[in-house]
């Protein structure tokens, strides 16, 4: 076999193994172009592809010579962290009960004239309250209350609650007086400043809920008495009348001249039904003096058999004592049965359609008054009696 064909089989050979090698270098490059990356991150790729480049040298002997040119590549990623980070707060309150056993029973004050003893009007009293200690708090608000007393109050209550005293500035004529008062636990403080000299007298009681009233005369109280006949109707009205510019404090005494009855006054007079009345009348016929006044036989003014919706009076539930305002028939009354004090007017009467023109006999008949004289008695419970007279002619 001659050596051409020998060649061309060579070269036929060379031929086919360069154009494999092609085909594989350009799979190569086209597996190694493609390139699919998937992140959550922002991801930047620079890549340098592989080229192959094959030369082909002929001679007398078939050479097959490769070069391969390695292909770098070279990736640059950017990462973007967020670190999130959870915070709790927790806010802590602390809170604690504070619990005062036995409050002070009250705290009151007054202001009075040294020379008689009473209340003065014009003294301007500012009060400030000392709030007890409750642990590392106070109890209660610091408060300061003013006013200006008057003739006819004699204690002015203040608040006692959650409060161990009080401090009290008082202006009064041009001068200044300052003085404190402390309190106790289930006891009444009463606080007292004279002008002008400026003493003071505080008092604590325990187991009271008042200041003591200062003890009047019933002398100051003048029971009066007016009578009005026109016509056979008699008008009545008969009061005590408190003389004193100042309140006037009488002790109930339940002293009569003559027992009167519920027959014998007005209907829901103070009189009527009354235990401890302040005040009475009734009506006598003839003539009667303070010599014979408890012999008279006295008239029923009220029909017995008739029945009345009455409020309650100043002498209800049996009461120790009257207050009277000044210069006023106005009282109120204390110490009661059953805490059932009333308030009101220290009178009496029949006028109007309720004036009386006769009287009821035993039998339950009424008589109008007969010619004649007629006596009328006024009292009060302290002994006073007062005497008038009508005439039906």
């Amino acid at each position: 076999m001659s050596s051409q064909p020998v060649r061309s089989y060579l070269v036929i050979a060379a031929a086919i193994v360069i154009a494999g090698v092609l085909i594989f270098a350009s799979v190569f490059v086209a597996i190694g172009g493609a390139k699919t990356l998937t992140s959550t991150s922002t991801y930047t790729s620079t890549a340098t592809t592989t080229s192959i480049q094959t030369t082909l040298v002929q001679s007398t002997t078939t050479l097959v010579q490769t070069s391969t040119t390695t292909s770098n590549q070279v990736s640059t990623s950017t990462f973007t962290t967020t670190i999130t980070s959870t915070s709790t707060e927790t806010e802590t309150s602390t809170s604690f009960e504070c619990t005062i056993t036995g409050e002070p029973a009250g705290v009151f004050v007054r202001v009075l004239s040294d020379s008689n003893q009473t209340p003065v009007a014009g003294a301007l009293v500012v009060a400030t309250n000392q709030p007890a200690d409750c642990g590392t708090s106070q109890a209660t608000a610091e408060r300061t209350v003013n006013f200006t007393t008057s003739a006819a109050t004699q204690w002015y209550p203040l608040n006692s609650n959650d409060n161990f005293g009080y401090s009290f500035l008082v202006a009064y004529s041009g001068q200044t007086y300052t003085f404190q008062a402390s309190l106790r636990p289930a006891s009444v403080t009463c606080a007292t400043l004279y002008v002008p000299s400026g003493k003071t007298n505080v008092t604590i009681t325990e187991f009271q809920g008042s200041c003591p009233l200062p003890t009047g005369s019933p002398s100051s109280i003048k029971l009066q008495l007016s009578v009005n006949a026109s016509g056979g109707v008699i008008s009545i009205n008969a009061d005590d009348f408190n003389t004193l510019p100042h309140t006037n404090n009488v002790t109930a005494a339940n002293e009569w001249v003559v027992a009167l009855n519920y027959t014998d006054g007005a209907p829901c007079g103070d009189d009527t039904y009354a235990q401890n009345p302040t005040v009475g009348f009734a009506i006598a016929k003839g003539y009667y003096t303070s010599s014979n006044v408890t012999e008279a036989e006295l008239l029923d003014l009220v029909n017995p058999n008739a029945t009345y919706n009455c409020p309650l009076y100043l002498g209800y539930a049996n009461p120790t004592g009257f207050l009277f305002q000044p210069l006023s028939d106005m009282a109120t009354s204390y110490g009661c049965d059953q805490q059932s004090c009333m308030s009101g007017s220290a009178s009496t009467g029949v006028s109007g359609s309720g004036a009386v023109t006769g009287y009821w006999n035993k039998g339950g008949t009424f008589t109008s008054f007969p010619k004649g004289t007629y006596t009328v008695l006024a009292e009060d419970q302290w002994g006073q009696y007062t005497l008038a007279y009508f005439t039906i002619s």
